[in-house]
């Protein structure tokens, strides 16, 4: 009959975890749940995460446009902005290099360029200046934020129409627009 209780006792310990696996499952997602056995008693604690709450793309823009004091307008295949003396996104992403290597952009069903580096475009922003782009992206599953400053190194032929461009987008490293939900 020992062998018979301890397997009572097992299947009893074993419901009482299922049903704090359970309850933890319906409590809120920042919430986690530490369950600590020993063979006599059995405690629960709930630890609740205090996380930073995120904000859209389109806040964080507003906020660092405040804080440099300049504005930024949003960009879309639809909006086309200038930048220098290229149209953003397509001239743009036409000539783009990402830290001097070749790379791809995609942003919806539009692509530039081919082979290189696939960049997902999310959100791109130009200053008001036209001399400034942020572009807020996806490689692979990582959020990167990107920046040009330079001024493009345009040839253009004898009619005004552009030959070739060289624009060189680098990772931007800032606290508050990385911190968005792109």
């Amino acid at each position: 009959m020992i062998g018979g209780e301890r397997m009572k006792g097992r299947r009893l310990l074993a419901s009482a975890l299922c049903v704090l696996a359970l309850a933890a499952c319906t409590k809120r997602s920042q919430e986690a749940v530490t369950t600590t056995v020993t063979p006599t008693t059995m405690q629960a604690t709930t630890v609740v995460e205090t996380t930073v709450a995120s904000v859209t793309v389109a806040e964080a823009m507003e906020e660092y446009a405040r804080q440099k004091g300049e504005v930024f307008e949003r960009t879309s295949p639809a909006t086309q902005r200038k930048y220098y003396d290229l149209m953003v996104p397509d001239q743009l992403f036409e000539y783009a290099t990402v830290s001097g290597q070749q790379a791809s952009f995609r942003w919806d069903n539009l692509t530039w360029q081919s082979g290189g580096v696939p960049y997902e475009i999310v959100e791109c922003y130009v200053s008001k200046s036209g001399k400034t782009v942020l572009v807020f992206a996806k490689n692979g599953h990582s959020g990167v934020l990107l920046m040009v400053t330079e001024a493009p190194q345009t040839v253009r032929s004898s009619s005004g129409e552009i030959q070739s461009s060289k624009v060189n987008l680098v990772p931007y490293q800032n606290e508050r627009l990385l911190r968005a939900t792109w």
